[in-house]
């Protein structure tokens, strides 16, 4: 038998995960609804388009610090862990 030819397995492939995959729509959906997000927060703050970028970020910021329909936890406690502190949001 010539092992040369063989291929080679490493534990990287053990250890990987599937990632749903999400299709085109359900994407679509969530971008226009973070960017709805936006469009809401630079028009309450009476801030310039200019600050889309932050404004977006802020958004992110927001999302992944609350809970989700269909989640018990946040999206930054399902990847960490541990639940995130929510003190500094203005209510």
């Amino acid at each position: 038998m010539n092992w040369r030819h063989k291929p080679r397995k490493t534990a990287s492939h053990l250890t990987r995960r599937r990632r749903r995959r999400r299709s085109r729509t359900e994407r679509q959906r969530f971008n226009r609804t973070q960017m709805e997000l936006v469009r809401a927060a630079l028009l309450d703050a009476g801030a310039e388009e200019q600050l889309w970028s932050e404004a977006l970020a802020s958004v992110v910021h927001f999302i992944n610090r609350s809970r989700q329909a269909g989640l018990d936890m946040t999206p930054l406690e399902a990847v960490t862990g541990r639940r995130p502190s929510v003190s500094r949001f203005r209510g």
